[in-house]
């Protein structure tokens, strides 16, 4: 039995397109085999909302320019300026449209392919006892993955994750991770020979 666990990071890639192997690994990886915690669904929700925000302060700014170039009745450039300006602000929407609709894609998938790991009182204890990463929801994360590789010793584990700066290069996670028996993985195509070459 293999387990992949995957975190936030993953359906963002895909949504952002940052790694075009995620979709595959997706479409070909069986049932059961990819493990996520719950909270990573609540905090991409939370990303999109934010990036939405975000999105809407950028494009606002345009309107000041916008009113001024359209004033300026003798410069060609005035005009140009203009149009690249009212381009940028649908484009701008367009790409926000469509990093939601490829999020909630993801995260659909996942709901019919991977197994979803609940919060318990155990891993919440552990993030509020004792924390081993500066991030909360990271460290509640991580603590969620381990408690379940914990559970499965048998279990050939990875954890793919683009975020090493945290889970990796973590002198708090690393260690954990690997007394648990999990391999840090840093994209889908690394996963993917992984789990190819699991029996």
């Amino acid at each position: 039995m293999a387990i992949l666990y995957i975190e936030t990071n993953f359906p963002l890639c895909i949504a952002k397109g940052q790694d075009t192997n995620a979709d595959h690994l997706l479409d070909h990886v069986p049932p059961g085999v990819i493990a996520i915690p719950g909270v990573c669904f609540m905090e991409a929700l939370s990303y999109i909302k934010y990036q939405e925000r975000r999105t809407r302060e950028f494009l606002n700014t345009f309107d000041s320019f916008l009113d001024d170039a359209s004033r300026d009745a003798t410069s060609a450039e005035a005009q140009t300026f203009k149009l690249h300006l009212e381009e940028s602000r649908t484009s701008g929407a367009n790409r926000l449209n469509d990093i939601q609709a490829r999020l909630y894609t993801a995260l659909a998938r996942l709901c019919q392919i991977a197994l979803i790991l609940p919060l318990s009182a155990g891993s919440a204890g552990a993030t509020i006892q004792t924390p081993r990463l500066d991030d909360p929801t990271d460290d509640l994360i991580l603590a969620v993955i381990l408690e379940h590789a914990n559970n499965h010793p048998a279990a050939a584990k990875a954890f793919l994750s683009g975020n090493s700066a945290d889970f990796d290069a973590n002198d708090a996670a690393r260690p954990a991770l690997k007394d648990a028996g999990v391999k840090f993985l840093t994209d889908a195509r690394s996963a993917s020979g992984w789990l190819g070459a699991q029996p």
